[in-house]
């Protein structure tokens, strides 16, 4: 525990119930599910991204080939 971390303490009397309808702050905003679901979506989409490039890469490659005398293949292989 830091010096910076102070909590408060509300004494409540022995004969009355805390009331439950105050806001209660949780450390983690919102659920791990939203998270989860983010993750989900940039990881698709990276995939989906990664997946047109390979495709744009190889079919260029092989368009240019014959003028290229397979040098355009040897390119696209070295090419991340």
């Amino acid at each position: 525990m830091n010096d910076r971390d102070a909590f408060i303490v509300i004494p409540v009397p022995n004969d009355k119930e805390p009331d439950n309808d105050l806001p209660v702050s949780s450390p983690v905003p919102n659920s791990n599910r939203n998270n989860l679901n983010n993750a989900a979506k940039v990881g698709t989409g990276v995939v989906v991204g990664i997946g047109l490039y390979e495709v744009a890469k190889w079919g260029i490659a092989a368009a240019f080939a014959p003028e290229t005398a397979g040098g355009s293949l040897v390119v696209a292989g070295a090419a991340p």
